[in-house]
């Protein structure tokens, strides 16, 4: 399913309305920003969404379930690429 997701598919999403099911619960997420990707790959239409989440606990680069509004449940790969005292943020990248 994640082959066909599309930028579209997280815009407009409010604050914290993805939640990442990890062992310590629920993690509620907010996208902050959406990013076109160079198309070397066969992906028509390559994007990464970046979140933010609570700087604990910290999820792993890992493949973690994703509760999407519409969507549901999807298995995405999230790589933790920033943190500070107040917040974490992801990355996702579809190509």
């Amino acid at each position: 399913m994640t082959d066909q997701l599309t930028r579209q598919d997280f815009e407009n999403l409010g604050p914290r309305s993805l939640k990442v099911l990890a062992a310590d619960g629920e993690i509620d997420l907010t996208v902050l920003e959406l990013r076109d990707l160079p198309n070397p790959s066969p992906r028509a239409h390559p994007f990464a969404v970046i979140l933010e989440g609570p700087s604990n606990p910290l999820l792993p680069q890992a493949i973690l379930p994703l509760v999407h509004p519409t969507l549901g449940r999807l298995d995405v790969f999230v790589v933790p690429i920033a943190q500070d005292a107040r917040h974490t943020r992801y990355e996702l990248v579809f190509n």
